[in-house]
């Protein structure tokens, strides 16, 4: 079920790497997941700083937000912040979440460690979650193209689904391209 995608996926990396606390959030996900426990309380400031991070923050917790997002946040020490984000590790790009993994122990998470294995655990768990989001649609397009804007719909004569990507989106476009049974335009600008 993907709705219970977000919280399998903290309760499995909590399990299998024996990380206390794991907390996880996305944002701008579809309509039929905005209800969702991990769809809500995150702020413009939590948002605005996952996109500005291009590697996953490790280190002691001087009272980030996100620590909010866990069960018992008042014994968390150290902590792994992680952007999620379409594309790979490294890229610029707005976030559409975070991955939140806390400790007591100060050591746990700190500046000096190693990031490449929580990086690909960014790549992997932004692919799956990035089936939450909503297309990303754009008002204007060739006209050429058959494209006509309806709202926030996209839609042409014909009876195929048709959805517009941003370009550094494009890995998304191709997920959702092969994951469809019915006739998919994908329009990458």
């Amino acid at each position: 079920d993907l709705a219970q995608l977000p919280q399998q996926m903290a309760s499995d990396i909590e399990q299998q790497f024996a990380v206390p606390q794991v907390g996880l959030r996305v944002w701008d996900v579809a309509a039929a997941y905005a209800d969702q426990p991990y769809a809500q309380g995150v702020s413009e400031d939590v948002k605005l700083f996952a996109s500005s991070l291009t590697e996953p923050f490790c280190g002691l917790n001087t009272g980030f937000e996100a620590v909010s997002w866990l069960e018992a946040p008042f014994s968390v020490t150290s902590l792994a912040l992680i952007p999620l984000r379409s594309g790979v590790a490294g890229e610029t790009g707005s976030a559409f979440g975070m991955l939140v993994l806390a400790s007591p122990d100060p050591q746990r998470f700190h500046s000096g460690m190693g990031t490449d294995f929580l990086e690909r655990m960014a790549e992997l768990g932004s692919a799956a979650l990035s089936r939450l989001r909503k297309p990303l649609l754009f008002s204007s397009f060739d006209s050429t193209s058959g494209l006509v804007e309806d709202g926030n719909a996209i839609s042409q004569p014909q009876n195929n689904l048709h959805m517009v990507f941003d370009n550094q989106d494009r890995h998304l476009a191709r997920e959702i391209a092969n994951q469809t049974i019915e006739p998919l335009d994908i329009l990458c600008t």
